[in-house]
């Protein structure tokens, strides 16, 4: 984030983060939501027990843990470009 060629003050930096950080963050909310309420209309819709909002429930946690693991993946990618490089102790 701290380019050489960024001119911009720190504050347009911090700023721009916590954008970034931010749409992550409503983006596994809703994930997470917009599942299960689904569900419950299906299951108001139908007159059914609550099937479709513990599907879209168990639905929503593993499509939230699954973006939740590919954010946190793209974020350790900036620590290193590849994990076949070696460390200056000769292992990799």
């Amino acid at each position: 984030m701290n380019d050489p060629g960024d001119d911009r003050s720190p504050l347009a930096v911090a700023m721009g983060l916590a954008a970034e950080w931010s749409s992550r963050i409503m983006t596994i909310a809703a994930i997470m939501v917009l599942p299960a309420l689904a569900g419950h209309w299906l299951d108001r819709r139908l007159t059914i027990s609550p099937v479709f909002v513990a599907l879209g429930s168990a639905l929503g946690l593993f499509a939230g843990i699954y973006l939740l693991k590919r954010f946190s993946d793209t974020l350790h990618q900036g620590d290193s470009s590849s994990g076949d490089e070696e460390r200056p102790d000769g292992k990799r």
